[in-house]
């Protein structure tokens, strides 16, 4: 997603040229890829893949997970949300 060959595992997404528009690209790969959901806040606050894969491991554990909202029948009336996005 970076265009790199290489990418350490402390290497900071951001300073590597990561730049806002690609986080939701990652975590969509992450979460294909182990089966688990994280907020996009996710790799802001864990901006290696060290620190992501900690973050992973917790939320396996139960310790920290998104949950997905039930589906709720709301009125037509008024301005919708367009997605429930953290």
């Amino acid at each position: 997603m970076l265009g790199l060959k290489q990418v350490g595992m402390h290497d900071n997404f951001f300073d590597l040229g990561g730049h806002s528009l690609l986080p939701t690209q990652v975590l969509s790969w992450v979460q294909s890829a182990v089966r688990l959901e994280q907020p996009l806040r996710a790799l802001f606050e864990a901006p290696t893949v060290a620190d992501l894969a900690e973050l992973v491991e917790k939320a396996r554990q139960g310790q920290q997970g998104l949950p997905t909202p039930p589906l709720v029948v709301v009125p037509r009336g008024r301005g919708l949300p367009l997605s429930f996005a953290r």
